[in-house]
């Protein structure tokens, strides 16, 4: 896996490409929380054609950011912006999982849909 976080004025980017696994993704929530604590700042993940999260993955992700998130969140949303259908797929999955996080997370297949 490789991935890249680029703060810009109004949100986080998070470019990854390769296979993930959830240990990887939550490493980087992690790091997006020290860079915005409360979560004020609304975060994009930008996925590869190559990027691939196994589906069993996803209900790990979703407890790890429940433990990640601070007591005094300013909720904002999180987009995950794929390049196939397989990966929207993957995406829909994972948002199911994540109806239990305080904050909205929308799927979209370009960044224009976001």
């Amino acid at each position: 896996m490789a991935y890249r976080i680029e703060k810009t004025e109004d949100l986080i980017e998070v470019h990854l490409s390769g296979q993930v696994d959830e240990w990887e993704i939550l490493a980087i929530l992690g790091k997006l929380r020290d860079m915005a604590p409360r979560k004020e700042t609304s975060d994009v993940w930008l996925l590869g054609e190559e990027c691939v999260v196994r589906w069993d993955a996803f209900s790990m992700i979703v407890d790890g950011i429940k433990r990640l998130l601070p007591p005094d969140l300013i909720p904002s949303r999180s987009a995950i912006v794929v390049a196939s259908p397989f990966q929207m797929a993957q995406a829909e999955m994972y948002r199911q999982e994540a109806k239990s996080l305080p904050y909205e997370t929308g799927a979209f297949m370009t960044r224009e849909e976001r």
